[in-house]
């Protein structure tokens, strides 16, 4: 299985609605980091671009204006696609997409969706006609 990086990146913007296939563990991953990196990234740049304010005990940091919206976008649109890849990498391990409600559930939902994250592909899915090969 060969990657294919700009494959992948096409199916980030294609795939933030596709909740009947599959997605294989590295491209799962692989989201979940681009996630973490890009948000460091950009909250690095609004701690630089950004105000702090003293509260009384303590200081508060705080952005306005376009700042907010360069977080808040792409806050909104990566957490749509995790839901998406998700239901997909639930799938991919033989589960029912609906597993991933289990996130709304503090700590033990978390460990429980993690867990089910982890898991092998199950090569007798009823989504596996529907696979996505990065």
């Amino acid at each position: 299985m060969m990657f294919n990086m700009k494959k992948m990146i096409k199916r980030f913007f294609t795939g933030i609605f596709d909740y009947d296939s599959c997605t294989i563990r590295k491209y799962f991953w692989l989201f979940m980091i681009a996630w973490v990196v890009l948000m460091g990234i950009l909250y690095f740049l609004l701690y630089l671009f950004g105000q702090a304010v003293y509260d009384g005990n303590k200081t508060v940091f705080y952005v306005k204006g376009i700042e907010s919206v360069i977080w808040i976008i792409p806050n909104i649109l990566f957490f749509l696609h995790f839901i998406a890849i998700s239901v997909r990498r639930l799938h991919d391990s033989g589960h029912n997409g609906a597993w991933v409600w289990l996130i709304v559930i503090p700590m033990i939902g978390m460990i429980l969706l993690l867990i089910f994250m982890l898991l092998p592909t199950n090569k007798n899915s009823e989504y596996q006609e529907n696979y996505f090969e990065s």
